[in-house]
């Protein structure tokens, strides 16, 4: 669907779908007596640097798309309105990386599903914003062992209401990291609260608004994988690595606990 020089009030589309804004003003809830519909379609593109307005209002929005399934990639001229919605990214069954291109908006609730890659773009801007950001696995991730949050490199993510990233278990762990290996990426967190298991973190910058950051005691413990520090002031906490050996001596799967010293090697 396109939608050029008018107002326009969309009410539903396709699964498969494509919504492309490219002029005007597009509005996708419904009148004040029935807001907060929900909409499912494949994605939503509006990288141009045409004039727009583009309001969510408080639906929730469905993505199933591959790759790219939200692109805002150049938002030049976007007045956006969407920090009352709720964007769910359904991610991937095939294992590809899909990608939320936010631009430098501000968005409500944006929740990151699927197993592999769930990548957080900024296109032509710097930082990206949320109020609640959520990254967890879906029935696809069970066989599979990668639920990654890729940040963008070089850039800043900032979330003020909730940060949520949820590995499976202490073997199928959550990763997150930058989008270039070895370019740091800023998360800001300045008065979020956490709710974080069984993850690992990577060339990831923090920010707590100068308090310190204990993620040592989350379910299942976070893993420092390198390259992680605090700006701002304040201290980061991961939990505490220990030297774990194999204790069997008849073979076994490395994946069962019983065989390690403590605990399974994050």
């Amino acid at each position: 669907s396109k939608f050029g020089s008018s107002s326009i009030r969309l009410v539903n589309t396709g699964s498969t779908a494509t919504v492309t804004s490219t002029f005007g003003h597009l509005y996708l809830d419904g009148p004040s007596s029935n807001l907060g519909l929900s909409h499912a379609f494949g994605k939503f593109a509006a990288s141009a640097s045409n004039v727009r307005t583009i309001n969510l209002g408080t639906a929730t929005y469905t993505l199933s798309g591959t790759s790219i399934n939200w692109n805002m990639s150049t938002t030049n001229n976007i007045t956006l309105v969407a920090t009352s919605s709720t964007i769910i990214s359904l991610g991937s069954t095939g294992g590809q990386t899909i990608t939320f291109t936010t631009g430098n908006k501000s968005y409500g609730t944006v929740i990151l599903q699927g197993a592999n890659e769930a990548s957080i773009g900024v296109g032509n801007a710097s930082n990206a914003n949320f109020i609640n950001l959520t990254r967890n696995g879906s029935s696809d991730t069970a066989s599979r062992n990668i639920i990654q949050l890729n940040l963008p490199a070089n850039a800043t993510v900032t979330v003020t209401g909730s940060f949520t990233v949820t590995g499976e278990s202490t073997i199928k762990r959550a990763l997150v990291w930058p989008s270039s290996n070895g370019v740091p990426a800023t998360l800001v967190l300045t008065g979020a609260s956490l709710s974080l298991q069984n993850v690992d973190f990577q060339d990831v910058i923090f920010n707590n608004g100068g308090s310190n950051l204990d993620l040592s005691t989350i379910t299942g413990g976070s893993g420092d994988a390198g390259g992680n520090s605090m700006s701002g002031g304040g201290t980061l906490t991961f939990t505490t690595a220990t030297t774990q050996t194999w204790n069997s001596t008849g073979g076994g799967n490395f994946s069962d606990v019983s065989k390690w010293t403590s605990r399974i090697p994050l």
